[in-house]
Formats: C-alpha cells, sequence, structure tokens
C-alpha cells in the first residue's frame, strides 16, 4: 500500500511528477484517471524524512507554478476579461505577491508547516483542495493580490487611452509655435521660445485658476499648456523630471519631443550643444 497519493488536476500540474521523483527519495507510480492524475509513492527511508521532503517538494511546486494558481483563481471570479488581458493581471498579480523576499520566505514556511501536519494523519492530498481550502490565509493573500493588479491594470488601460484621446486632439490641430523649451526651476516649470522669451504664462494662469489648490498639479499644468500650444517640437530641460510626466509628454507628442543633452539652464554642457531625440 502506498505511503502516499497526490491527487491534482491533469491539465493544471505540468512537470509535477518529475519534480516529485526528483526531490523525494521511493517509488513513484503515475496513474491518469479521467481528468486527474494520482502519483502514488512507497518510501524507501523513514517516514518523518518523507514526510518533510514531500511537503517542501508540493510547497515549492505550488509557488514555483504561482502563475497558474493566480490564473485559475482569476478565470473563477472574473470571466470576461480577454486573453491577452488575463496573461497582463496574471504577470502583474505575481509581480505583486513575490515582491518581497523576507515575505516569499514566510509564506513558503507556513503553507510547509501546514502542508506537514497534514500529511502527518492523511495519506492522500488533493492539490487543488490545499490551493482553495487548506491554506486559507494564502489562499486570500492570492485573491487580494489578483484584485490589485486588475486595479492597477484597469487604471493603465484608463491612462493608455487618455493618451490617445489627447494625442488625437493635438494631431488634429496646427501647431502654434515652432519650438518651445521647457525648464524645471523653484519647484515650478518654465515656458521659453527659441529667444529665451517667456511663453504661455497667461495659459498657464488659466489652468491653474480653473483648478481646486489639492488638484494644482504642476505636472498636469505642464502637459495642459503643451497641449494648448501644441508645439512642432518640444525640447525637454529636465534633470529630475517624475517618469510619469516624460511618459505622458512623450505617449502625447512622440517625435515630436526631443531632449537636451546638456546647456547651462541644465547645469551640464554647454547651450550651443543641439538637442537629440529621447
Amino acid at each position: 500500500m502506498p505511503e502516499w497519493c497526490i491527487v491534482a488536476n491533469l491539465e493544471s500540474v505540468p512537470q509535477l511528477g518529475e519534480t516529485l521523483a526528483r526531490e523525494v527519495s521511493g517509488q513513484w507510480q503515475e496513474t491518469i484517471v479521467g481528468s486527474q492524475v494520482e502519483y502514488q509513492l512507497w518510501q524507501d527511508g523513514a517516514r518523518d524524512q518523507s514526510l518533510d521532503s514531500l511537503s517542501t517538494a508540493i510547497t515549492g511546486y505550488l509557488l514555483n507554478t504561482a502563475s497558474d494558481w493566480i490564473r485559475t483563481i482569476l478565470l473563477r471570479r472574473y470571466r470576461y476579461f480577454a486573453a491577452d488581458e488575463v496573461h497582463s493581471i496574471v504577470y502583474a498579480a505575481t509581480q505583486l505577491l513575490f515582491a518581497d523576499s523576507a515575505h516569499n520566505q514566510g509564506r513558503f514556511h507556513l503553507m510547509k508547516n501546514i502542508l506537514a501536519q497534514f500529511l502527518a494523519t492523511n495519506d492522500t492530498v488533493v492539490l487543488e483542495g490545499v490551493k482553495r481550502f487548506l491554506i486559507p490565509e494564502i489562499s486570500h493573500e492570492f485573491e487580494e493580490e489578483v484584485d490589485r493588479a486588475i486595479d492597477q491594470w484597469l487604471m493603465e488601460k484608463e491612462y493608455r487611452e487618455f493618451v490617445r484621446l489627447l494625442r488625437h486632439f493635438v494631431n488634429l490641430n496646427e501647431p502654434k509655435m515652432n519650438i518651445i523649451h521647457v525648464y524645471w526651476q523653484r519647484h515650478q516649470f518654465f515656458l521659453e521660445d527659441t529667444l529665451g522669451q517667456p511663453v504661455g504664462k497667461d495659459i498657464l494662469a488659466e489652468l491653474a485658476s480653473g483648478l481646486p489648490d489639492e488638484e494644482d498639479s504642476p505636472e498636469d499644468l505642464l502637459v495642459s499648456a503643451l497641449i494648448t500650444i501644441a508645439p512642432r517640437q518640444i525640447v525637454l530641460h529636465l534633470n529630475k523630471p517624475a517618469d510619469h510626466v516624460l511618459q505622458t509628454i512623450d505617449g502625447v507628442f512622440e517625435d515630436r519631443v526631443v531632449r537636451c543633452p546638456g546647456c547651462r539652464r541644465c547645469g551640464r554642457r554647454d547651450l550651443t550643444q543641439s538637442v537629440t531625440k529621447r
């Protein structure tokens, strides 16, 4: 009679048999029953040693194939995402789950201990049951990260659509200036023409007057002003700009955007240096 039997859904356990045979010594037998596969173990050594090896192997396998686990949760709870959307959300949730190495170790030991306690008094373990019922704390954590990943993906999708609409609006309008230089000094942006004369002050003031103080973001005002002026070329003289600002400007204006390689206003090389594509 086998010491333990591991039962899993046939389509969701790639390389499970190889993992068990490699990490747990003994005689293994694989049996396919309908849509399930069973791995039966006849142990070679002491039961305690095999129990520790088996609980370690199963825990490692479940965490190493966490993306499949996450995908199952996603498809069970949310059925309306397309295949490419599922892929993006699963990837994002996996990144969120495994971002903290110390927490990863704690999760591993918790799962291993729970499995070891279960295997000490049970000779059959169903992996789908382990995921859904045996380790509720971890299952709940996975579900929470799936929800976070969905929220993050929806925000990014909304942002991409927002940028697309702005780009379409800019492309429909005739440029009102050839070149605008953008500087960041004293915690605010300045716009100048090729002669170094300020431009867009009225536009920035008008935009700022229409926003509550807590929404008066310099970055948002800059993007709005550039869209209003719609220059043929934007030269960015920014030492440490916020990444999302550059991302938005690049997304909206595309090949109109260049970045100064360095000048006195940038605090680097000479003003006579030509601008280069970002």
